[in-house]
């Protein structure tokens, strides 16, 4: 695509992720209310969520498709990248109102997802959100090498891969899960309201995980220009890929945290608090002291010198990656405690002081300010807050890692800066193989150094413990 195309199709992506929002939280809303139905012992109320789900998000996507287009096209930053382009205002508006709706066409179906979610039967969700993902991946590389430059086909091929695709995995899950949409006549008022009181929180989540992270390309299109989101993308890409070992984790963990809340199985959920935030910044670590000590061949080999954002970027935003982890463990374990609206609301203030912070400084250190503002939001804005809500409010037995939280960053920085001083005297690592080994052994001796300094004897019998079982399990699963 070239450096100003990919940057352009950054910004489009983002324009049209406004659909993604037509749910308007109910999806998430409907894991909630079947996680708590089960966890009070009342499963057979779980069809008339489901139903009601269904039709209150079609009702609100229908709305939506109609208000979204509308809003990018009369919002002057928005059209003003949507222009470059360079197409009539009337194919413009008809890529992005059927991008948009594309997107609010796979939310209503979803709802069957959410609720095979809420009823912890993870395996075949997870399966085919993979299988999805994997299908849309290749699709894109494949159209994208075939169609070259030409966003616009591009654009086109990829809205209809997106929906096929996602609504041929509800169709999957339909036919092999336990739950069915009724009619509209089926609808419970009650559960409506209950669906739309809970989804509003959830709704202020999304507009927020958006502000927080997934507006950064476009507000660098606007501010700077679409050449620099093409520089910040690959790099906060790596990054995006990174974290999703949080929802793998802790998304799986929210139903049965919510089930086990409701009862008296406090111990279960600190444990399983403490495992699950171990496993996801012991790998944070690893990916961020890579970052840190292989971060520049590792960019230049993938987009060139020309794109490389600079060292003080991927510093800024590895030490970004380290809080958001942490943001978004804290977020999923006080939403599965009922705390939606407190992580709403400070999340929502994350986003406004990034998108705020970042412009301002945008315009006086360039491509910086973005990651600076970034990390200033995050950590101050929801990292402390969200942190100390769990030493205020004490409920579910949820305890706050404390060594965990310290030996992280310094298992970061003291790893970091010994790779940084050997890859100095070193020969300079010139050839791939040796940049591959030299990336296992920092791995080994980062995973050792978290091992030691980050967790406590404790944690380090609780993994072990985990490990043997899954040993065991996949040993009797093969015999």
């Amino acid at each position: 695509m070239g450096g100003d195309g990919y940057g352009l199709w950054l910004a489009i992506l983002g324009i049209m992720s406004l659909g993604t929002m037509a749910d308007l939280g109910i999806q998430y809303a409907v894991t909630q209310v079947v996680a708590e139905l089960r966890g009070e012992n009342r499963p057979d109320e779980i069809q008339d969520v489901v139903t009601s789900g269904f039709w209150a998000i079609l009702t609100a996507s229908i709305a939506i498709t109609a208000v979204i287009p509308w809003i990018i096209f009369t919002t002057h930053p928005f059209a003003n990248v949507l222009r470059q382009l360079h197409l009539s205002q009337s194919l413009i508006y008809w890529l992005v109102t059927i991008g948009v709706a594309s997107m609010v066409a796979q939310q209503a179906p979803m709802v069957l997802f959410a609720a095979e979610f809420g009823s912890e039967r993870f395996g075949t969700v997870r399966i085919i959100q993979a299988a999805t993902g994997w299908v849309q991946l290749g699709g894109v590389v494949f159209l994208t090498i075939v169609l070259g430059g030409r966003i616009v086909e591009l654009l086109e091929w990829f809205i209809a891969l997106q929906l096929v695709s996602s609504l041929a995995g509800v169709a999957v899950v339909a036919r092999r899960g336990r739950w069915h949409v009724g009619g509209i006549r089926s609808c419970s008022t009650t559960r409506l309201r209950t669906l739309a009181y809970k989804g509003v929180a959830f709704f202020g989540t999304t507009i927020a995980n958006g502000a927080r992270t997934g507006i950064d390309p476009l507000v660098i299109s606007i501010v700077l220009g679409t050449s620099y989101a093409a520089k910040y993308g690959p790099n906060m890409r790596i990054f995006t890929v990174g974290a999703i070992i949080v929802p793998i984790v802790f998304e799986s963990l929210w139903p049965t945290i919510t089930r086990m809340a409701q009862g008296t199985e406090r111990k279960w959920i600190d444990h399983a608090f403490r495992l699950g935030a171990t496993v996801v910044l012991g790998v944070g670590t690893c990916i961020s002291v890579c970052m840190i000590v292989l971060g520049k061949p590792l960019l230049e080999a993938w987009v060139g010198k020309a794109g490389f954002p600079g060292t003080a970027v991927v510093d800024t935003l590895t030490i970004w990656f380290i809080v958001n982890l942490w943001v978004q463990i804290t977020a999923y374990v006080l939403i599965s405690l009922g705390k939606t609206v407190m992580v709403m609301c400070w999340t929502l203030a994350e986003g406004v002081v990034n998108i705020a912070l970042s412009v301002v400084l945008m315009h006086h250190i360039g491509l910086l300010g973005s990651a600076i503002g970034s990390l200033s939001a995050g950590f101050c804005m929801a990292a402390v807050p969200l942190t100390l809500a769990f030493r205020l409010l004490e409920r579910g037995g949820v305890n706050v890692p404390l060594r965990l939280l310290i030996g992280t960053p310094v298992t970061v920085s003291a790893v970091s800066a010994v790779a940084l001083v050997v890859k100095q005297v070193m020969t300079p690592i010139s050839d791939l193989m040796t940049s591959v080994l030299f990336g296992i052994i920092i791995l080994m001796v980062t995973a050792g150094a978290f091992i030691s300094i980050a967790m406590t004897s404790g944690d380090r019998m609780r993994v072990m413990f985990e490990v043997r079982r899954l040993v065991s399990s996949v040993a009797g699963s093969d015999s």
